[in-house]
């Protein structure tokens, strides 16, 4: 049975920017991860991109950030 959207098989990535969004709000206690299971996650589909020759640009946010407020940064 064929799924209902499109997969990484229905699609010709050689040559072309795949805008990756993820899932990488990592649990962080006292400035470091402490958990790298998402980000372990999301490496497989970054892998298969890559393989299939896409350029891979990957975004995500940490927290609901507002204005000016630098505390919820995905910078560790």
């Amino acid at each position: 049975m064929r799924a209902p959207f499109a997969t990484l098989d229905d699609v010709a990535c050689t040559g072309r920017r795949a805008l990756l969004r993820t899932d990488l709000n990592l649990p962080i206690q006292d400035g470091r991860i402490t958990s790298h299971a998402r980000l372990d996650a999301a490496l497989e589909t970054i892998g298969e991109l890559l393989d299939l020759g896409a350029r891979v640009l990957v975004c995500s946010h940490l927290g609901r950030p507002q204005p000016g407020d630098a505390e919820p940064s995905l910078a560790p």
